[in-house]
């Protein structure tokens, strides 16, 4: 049966180390049976954020509200929250099933009830009849799906996983996501994830928030953020390669693009979507849109194939083209026409968040 999860607000959360700010002023919510991936670089508070909601990073100012109801004389162990981490973090001494129903004895559940929930949750991730597998035995998918049924147990009203994949090689890491976002989907379960796979991100996550420096600097649906991208830095962060200064695009370029008068000093965003190569001498450099460029790198990698092309002093990445190509070859560079988010002082001209324009 599919449950509505928990509704989580955070509300100003500011979190120190000593000297250092390591969150400040974090506002988020997850809505019942909502998914919310945080991304960011390395070192950007994703994981504290984890720990703060958890109850296990110490808030300076602010407030974790479950339910409505205020956390912070709530135990850890009594949120009603399961935390699964990049590791797995299992017990090695304990058996699979040792692992999973650990939380169900802090619980006080007698050991067969315990029994009968640690079977119907590992059912739920794939791995029937291992209650009684070493843990050194299984797989590193094996081992966080393990983690996965752990956290669920208890039945949480809010699952928060920290990088849960990382430690995964990317295809299995992929095949994991996709799985994991079913289920959570299908118990209806409030999900709260960090990460900084954007793939796992998007295979999970309703919402998608952009953490940066401890600060939330932009969130909406993601199709909506990867979209329109608030700054320059966000784009490159979100894998579009060709943010550009707008004063060092040639002209060519310049009159294909709607750009904005007296914008030079500014930062614009060229999506990859809106390039296509063709061969040189193929008939249609002389129409609208087209302009001459040549080949400096070709990128054959199987998830994202594409090329590098100097147009006039820019380089600009293009998904690769379905004709062979090679280094210092000549193309033709088809550029759709119309405006492009130009940035400025880490605002957006033209990208806007949707809600920006609902009335």
């Amino acid at each position: 049966m599919v449950s509505m999860g928990a509704a989580l607000s955070v509300r100003s959360i500011t979190v120190a180390l000593g000297s250092s700010t390591i969150l400040h002023d974090v506002s988020l919510e997850v809505g019942p049976g909502q998914a919310v991936a945080v991304v960011g670089p390395s070192g950007g508070g994703k994981s504290t954020l984890l720990r703060a909601v958890v109850g296990l990073a110490p808030l300076r100012s602010g407030a974790v509200l479950l339910d409505g109801v205020d956390q912070a004389a709530v135990p850890v162990h009594r949120r009603g929250m399961g935390l699964v981490a990049q590791d797995g973090a299992l017990f090695p001494h304990r058996d699979v099933s040792g692992n999973v129903g650990f939380g169900l004895r802090l619980m006080g559940w007698d050991r067969a009830r315990a029994a009968g929930r640690v079977a119907e949750v590992l059912e739920l991730v794939g791995l029937a009849g291992l209650q009684h597998r070493a843990v050194q035995q299984l797989s590193g998918g094996e081992r966080q799906r393990v983690a996965l049924a752990r956290a669920l147990a208890p039945s949480p009203r809010l699952l928060l996983l920290d990088e849960p994949l990382g430690a995964l090689d990317r295809d299995l890491r992929g095949r994991l996501a996709a799985e994991l976002g079913s289920l959570v989907r299908h118990l209806g379960i409030s999900v709260l994830l960090v990460t900084h796979d954007q793939e796992e991100a998007g295979a999970l996550a309703d919402e998608l928030i952009v953490l940066r420096s401890g600060a939330i600097v932009q969130h909406g649906p993601p199709p909506v953020v990867h979209g329109a991208p608030v700054d320059g830095w966000v784009a490159g962060f979100l894998g579009h390669r060709n943010v550009v200064r707008v004063g060092s695009l040639p002209q060519p370029l310049r009159e294909v693009l709607d750009l904005p008068p007296g914008g030079d000093d500014l930062e614009g965003l060229i999506a990859e979507d809106r390039l296509k190569v063709h061969p040189a001498g193929g008939g249609t450099a002389s129409a609208p849109g087209h302009v001459p460029g040549t080949v400096v790198a070709v990128h054959r990698r199987p998830a994202r194939p594409g090329v590098l092309i100097d147009v006039g002093g820019s380089v600009l990445w293009a998904p690769v083209p379905g004709w062979a190509v090679q280094v210092g070859g000549a193309v033709d560079l088809e550029v759709a026409p119309g405006t492009i988010p130009v940035f400025d002082d880490h605002l957006p001209v033209v990208a806007r968040r949707a809600e920006d324009d609902e009335p």
